[in-house]
């Protein structure tokens, strides 16, 4: 009876500990584009190559070297994370939603800019420029959204 209660509870823990590592793991995938001086950019890849039609959201985080003063922001600012609305075809983007941390990860302001409109030149706000850090994103989206 012992060893029939020990091993229950062994494979209790066992599958409690895989749930929590597993869900931990596959929450966000960093991926860095760029290393400079002034920033590190990186993109999160988890689950981009689902999006199949020519719209597909991503989350862009800058992680300052040297922190940066934001009107509104009461603090220094040394990571942001954006949310971005992007079109394939007309290679145009939006913000969605921007959010500001401190130097411990604390969330310092939270920014979100809802567009519902229909007509593409106002949702997809701006263009990607070439040579730009957007292009490099862009670039970098759309050979995981081939995959898909």
């Amino acid at each position: 009876m012992k060893r029939i209660t020990f091993i229950y509870l062994f494979f209790s823990l066992l599958l409690s500990y895989s749930d929590f590592v597993l869900a931990q793991s596959t929450a966000e995938n960093w991926l860095t584009l760029l290393n400079k001086n002034e920033k590190v950019l990186s993109i999160n890849t988890y689950g981009l190559e689902s999006f199949q039609s020519d719209d597909f959201y991503l989350w862009v985080k800058e992680e300052l070297t040297a922190p940066i003063n934001v009107e509104g922001v009461e603090k220094e600012v040394h990571q942001t994370r954006t949310y971005y609305l992007f079109n394939k075809s007309l290679q145009r983007y939006s913000i969605v939603e921007i959010i500001y941390y401190d130097n411990i990860g604390n969330v310092l302001a939270d920014y979100k800019y809802p567009n519902n409109s229909t007509v593409p030149e106002y949702r997809y706000n701006y263009p990607i420029f070439p040579q730009s850090e957007m292009e490099i994103i862009f670039k970098k989206c759309e050979e995981f959204l081939t995959k898909g």
